[in-house]
């Protein structure tokens, strides 16, 4: 979906954006992910969130793409004609089901990205993949693992009952085509970076996926066009609790196993400004959605030590 329009700065001036939002297919990781049986699921949700849920949320793209228009880089924000929001840490660490807990580490980037020798060689012995599964592919500025070849090993284990073998690739790849997405067949080396930090580190990846959103937000509009690439299901599903669909869900439900079985009217991208600038009269506003658990997000985050911003840090860059 696209949509040319204007968006301000917070000096209100004025300037042209073309956004384009577009979520590949995952229809064939949602298939092999049924494989798995209920009580193997049910510890992958405790281990890595409620990453199974994404792949069933159906994305309104041109909702997406009118929502881009009111993002302000500035303030990082996004601003209405009567209210200004913004998506945080504890909320997408609500909807994910990954709590936030004092003393977490949290994704920090390398000066220099990994090579691939060396990312090849992590990933060989993390998910015992042979010689020929841990092949890079693809082009200079999007290479990683092949996407089918992955399956292909997904399917190999899943009839030979290795679970846990499995539940690590399927992981790694729902990082690398929905949480960080690239290309639509390949786990480029950030995403792979990023989820060897989870893995093999126990970093906590919330933070890191809120940066990429706000850095391809900000990207867009420096640009004054481009593809938003960060996890379009969190924000879509953020936006629409807020600004939507918010009273159909219930106090302490699983935000996107409810999601998943929600109707939104379907609208093409001037209809959705039209609902996003008349948010606050016709009440779609809620501040706080009501499957934000107070409890898991008792953690407020709101300083580095003495400095009084949060830095997100993603793969690919860092912002406040």
């Amino acid at each position: 979906m696209e949509l040319t329009g204007c968006t301000s700065n917070v000096n209100g001036d004025k300037k042209s954006v073309r956004v384009t939002a577009s979520v590949g297919s995952l229809g064939s990781l949602q298939e092999i992910a049924k494989l798995m049986p209920q009580e193997h699921q049910k510890s992958f949700n405790r281990k890595y969130g409620r990453l199974l849920d994404l792949l069933s949320i159906r994305v309104e793209e041109s909702a997406l793409t009118a929502l881009t228009h009111y993002w302000n880089s500035s303030l990082r924000c996004f601003e209405f004609p009567t209210f200004d929001i913004t998506p945080t840490i504890e909320e997408y660490a609500c909807i994910l089901d990954i709590p936030m807990n004092e003393g977490d580490a949290y994704y920090f980037p390398m000066d220099q990205p990994p090579s691939e020798s060396k990312v090849r060689e992590q990933f060989k012995g993390l998910l015992g993949l042979s010689e020929k599964q841990s092949r890079m592919s693809g082009h200079t500025g999007s290479r990683g693992l092949n996407r089918a070849c992955m399956e292909d090993r997904m399917a190999s284990l899943a009839q030979h009952n290795e679970w846990e073998g499995f539940s690590k690739i399927l992981a790694l790849e729902i990082y690398g085509l929905v949480l960080f997405p690239s290309a639509t067949d390949i786990i480029d080396l950030a995403a792979m970076d990023v989820f060897y930090s989870v893995e093999d580190k126990a970093r906590n990846p919330v933070p890191t996926v809120l940066a990429e959103t706000f850095l391809t937000l900000t990207f867009c509009h420096h640009k004054g066009k481009g593809k938003l690439q960060c996890c379009l299901q969190l924000l879509y599903v953020w936006a629409m609790s807020h600004l939507h669909v918010g009273k159909q869900i219930s106090r302490g439900s699983k935000a996107l196993n409810v999601f998943c079985h929600l109707t939104i009217k379907s609208l093409d991208e001037r209809r959705w400004k039209n609902e996003f600038e008349s948010a606050e009269e016709n009440q779609f506003l809620r501040w706080v959605p009501p499957w934000y658990d107070s409890k898991q997000g008792k953690v407020i985050i709101f300083n580095c030590g003495e400095f009084p911003y949060v830095p997100l840090m993603g793969p690919k860059g860092c912002v406040t």
